[in-house]
């Protein structure tokens, strides 16, 4: 893995990876998966990354909108990001724009005994990807949402992690979220949907979940075949016997195979492998 910093236009490379004990707080992230240089959608990827840094994306939270976009070219940064990962294999880029203490390995000295030196720095990871998983069991957390910013990737990545890592030993390797109305909205790092037949369901809009651009490329390819999407509202036993698939930009499409500390049981996924075929082809 190789780290880098942003210097206003052009990423410069750290002498070793970033110091996570001095990271404060992650404003913003963006990642996508890039396979001998291919990154599929990177367009979209650079949009939402510029959509949030402009505070333009809504929160259906009441979280504030995020600041401190100025002088930032999203676009500059998603290309030169997906540049430097433009190598041969399968890699896992990470932007993030972070607040952290000054006293790390850019050179900067911290301040004086008492003196509060967070800076914002925009950071890259060039990290090798990780193993793929072919489908995926699901554990299903009580309702209620404590996240800060789900519409944004980024402020609520390590909580996640955090909940993925915690329910490992029970076989799981994704967490369910809910609101406390119980209404099904995403997984830690993934979008949820399922199908009813033909139909193709998914969360509201105006639920609070990340826009998701496999999700979108999912749905674009449905809604060409003159299948239905459907936007709901639903509780968790609406999944009961579905088909239901997580989506990220690394992972691709992967099949539910079971909702752990839940008595629904997962559809048999008869239309994954196609699907996910497809997704990896694009």
């Amino acid at each position: 893995m190789s780290s880098h910093r942003w210097d206003g236009s052009r990423f410069v490379p750290l002498p070793g990876a970033v110091d996570e004990a001095r990271v404060l707080d992650v404003l913003l992230a963006e990642s996508w998966r890039e396979v001998d240089g291919h990154v599929r959608a990177l367009e979209a990827h650079r949009d939402r990354f510029a959509a949030s840094l402009a505070g333009r994306a809504s929160d259906a939270v009441g979280a504030p909108a995020l600041g401190g976009g100025e002088g930032l070219d999203a676009a500059a940064i998603i290309d030169a990001a997906a540049d430097l990962a433009s190598l041969d294999g399968e890699w896992f880029p990470r932007v993030r724009i972070v607040v952290r203490d000054a006293g790390d390995e850019t050179g900067r000295e911290p301040g004086r005994e008492g003196d509060a030196t967070p800076i914002r720095e925009v950071l890259l990871d060039v990290r090798p990807g990780p193993p793929r998983q072919a489908e995926v069991a699901v554990a299903v957390r009580d309702p209620g949402d404590p996240r800060r910013r789900p519409r944004h990737k980024g402020p609520d990545l390590a909580w996640a992690g955090r909940q993925i890592a915690s329910v490992r030993e029970r076989g799981a390797g994704e967490v369910l979220v809910r609101d406390d109305a119980g209404a099904v909205l995403e997984a830690g790092w993934a979008s949820v949907l399922w199908w009813e037949g033909e139909d193709l369901c998914v969360p509201d809009p105006g639920l609070p979940v990340l826009p998701s651009i496999t999700r979108a490329l999912v749905e674009e390819r449905a809604r060409a075949e003159g299948r239905t999407i459907r936007p709901v509202r639903a509780l968790l036993d609406a999944l009961d016997g579905r088909e239901a698939w997580l989506l990220n930009a690394y992972q691709g499409l992967r099949p539910v195979t079971r909702w752990v500390g839940s008595t629904i049981t997962p559809g048999t996924p008869v239309r994954a492998a196609e699907w996910r075929a497809w997704l990896d082809s694009c």
